[in-house]
């Protein structure tokens, strides 16, 4: 907008006659509260926002992780830009849905897909644990992972657990202490339990599975 010469408004300020200028940006401002309202517009308590140094040494620290970490598990990092007072992080887009609606909060009952009403047993514990451990071990998910344009079902993934062979940590890199070789053996057994379950609809529990 100019103001007969006498002044000019844009999106990063007012540029006045006189050689004068005041830059201010939406994006740099919080808004407080409503304060009130006039003939021409309503009146609003904002704050200007700051990065401290503290969140400055923490964004550089993010983006020097984000540029070494280098890992077909870990979301691709391409780059970053700052535009009025903003950082912007560009990042590989994973259409898969968020994590967090698979894992929960990680602890085990939510790796444990609960595919019966049954009573939730320390079996599940254990099984979520190997499976866990054994994640944690390798870098990797323990079960094959689809190509990303295949569609895979519950039960398809149920079945490579109860009929595959159980996931293990590779013998010549982990002690026999971390390998936990009972868990492997009874991962497969509860799993198969609870597909049976899943399969005859049977809402009951013996006590021996998940």
């Amino acid at each position: 907008l100019n103001f007969s010469g006498k002044a000019v408004l844009h999106a990063q300020g007012v540029d006045f006659s006189n050689g004068n200028s005041y830059k201010i940006n939406m994006d740099e401002l919080q808004v407080m509260e409503e304060i009130g309202k006039g003939q021409y517009g309503t009146v609003q308590k904002e704050i200007r926002l700051e990065l401290d140094e503290a969140k400055l040494n923490q964004i550089l620290m993010e983006l020097d992780i984000l540029h070494k970490a280098k890992s077909d598990y870990i979301v691709d990092f391409y780059g970053a830009f700052f535009i009025e007072s903003c950082v912007y992080y560009c990042m590989e887009y994973m259409d898969a849905g968020s994590l967090d609606k698979l894992y929960g909060d990680g602890v085990p009952e939510d790796v444990l897909a609960k595919i019966t009403t049954s009573t939730y047993t320390v079996q599940s514990d254990v099984w979520s644990l190997g499976l866990a451990m054994v994640e944690l071990g390798t870098g990797k998910y323990p079960y094959p992972v689809p190509d990303k344009n295949e569609q895979i079902s519950m039960f398809v993934q149920l079945n490579a657990i109860v009929t595959g062979t159980p996931p293990s940590l590779p013998e010549d890199k982990f002690s026999e202490e971390l390998k936990y070789e009972e868990i492997e053996v009874n991962m497969k057994a509860w799993a198969e339990e609870a597909f049976s379950l899943s399969r005859n609809g049977n809402n009951g529990n013996n006590g021996n599975g998940p």
